[in-house]
């Protein structure tokens, strides 16, 4: 486990020689914000962020609170800082949201070519009673915890590898949960065939079955794209706007607050934020590229991943979500 004092210690030597270029989708509050709002005080400001998510007025909010380097260095004027908008909960609107970034990094960034250094995801879903289908009529937890992941990764790995191409960090990060042994069907990811009885469980098992997907794509994304690192984090019990609202449903709730916050360990959003932008900087593109960590920062075995069977079971998945999402890399003016 890495200590809250080690984290912000590693993240503050942070010291690029070049500008990064940051997009977190889910970006509009919570903990990628406060990671976002971290990563542009340790570049001092000298870094260019896209936030993509629903509510634009957020977005903008967490744009404005980013530190701005002194204008001798970077003047602002250079510095791309765009709000764009993203339904996680639809494919289309995921395909748009790539699109409109890809061109915002096509047309902003002049000097240097067309890349992503760190792109983040945060969007936020959990409902372990019921299940509902998106208007793409796959199960919304699927997509809001694991397919809108899986795609908008996969549309903008040109831009990745073109910031791994120049010799700089090219790293992806969920933030959503990791560790997790859930059972599934490998002949029916998308838990569409589960028969009468079956749908009575579907939300709990599709709950632990994205985050178990997201532990698994990481491993096939990295195997596929050598050079480019791959983190799915389980950030644990944060106090965020969400966490605080279990608490208002009504006044029977609040005298529990105190206890669980105790009894499940819980931390601030700004202290989650350094564990998490440590789990972002520090993980490694040579080797298995690859890291599923805890809420500490703390990498958690990564299993037989280089077993036979694993490697069915990822190359299925790995098909599966490309048919699911109808995902397909864009295409623009990149090397």
């Amino acid at each position: 486990m890495t200590s809250l004092s080690e984290a912000r210690t590693f993240n503050s030597s942070y010291n690029p020689t070049y500008i990064p270029v940051a997009v977190f989708l889910g970006g509009t509050g919570g903990i990628a914000a406060s990671t976002a709002e971290l990563l542009s005080r340790y570049t001092n400001g000298k870094l260019h962020v896209i936030i993509a998510g629903r509510n634009r007025v957020d977005g903008a909010r967490v744009l404005e609170s980013l530190v701005k380097p002194l204008e001798h260095q970077t003047p602002t004027s250079e510095l791309l800082r765009e709000f764009v908008f993203c339904d996680a909960s639809s494919l289309t609107s995921v395909h748009n949201a790539g699109e409109a970034i890809s061109k915002l990094l096509t047309e902003r960034l002049p000097d240097s070519k067309p890349r992503i250094n760190f792109l983040v995801f945060s969007a936020p879903y959990f409902n372990l009673t019921s299940s509902s289908e998106t208007v793409d009529g796959l199960d919304r937890q699927l997509v809001m915890r694991y397919y809108h992941r899986f795609k908008m990764t996969h549309e903008l790995m040109p831009l990745l590898r073109v910031a791994r191409d120049e010799g700089q960090d090219a790293k992806v990060l969920s933030i959503l949960a990791s560790g997790f042994n859930a059972s599934f069907d490998s002949n029916d990811f998308g838990f569409k065939n589960l028969g009468v009885f079956g749908q009575y469980t579907k939300a709990f098992r599709t709950a632990f079955a994205s985050a178990a997907y997201m532990d698994i794509i990481i491993e096939e994304f990295a195997s596929r794209e050598r050079g480019i690192s791959f983190t799915n984090l389980y950030p644990g019990v944060v106090r965020t706007a969400q966490w605080d609202w279990v608490f208002q449903g009504h006044w029977l709730f609040t005298p529990f607050r105190q206890f669980l916050d105790l009894f499940l360990n819980s931390m601030s959003v700004e202290d989650s934020a350094e564990w998490v932008l440590f789990s972002l900087l520090d993980a490694k593109p040579e080797g298995k590229g690859f890291y599923r960590r805890g809420e500490h920062g703390e990498e958690y075995n990564p299993g037989e991943f280089d077993s036979h069977a694993r490697k069915v079971v990822r190359e299925q998945l790995f098909d599966h979500s490309i048919l699911e999402t109808r995902a397909e890399e864009l295409v623009g003016s990149f090397p």
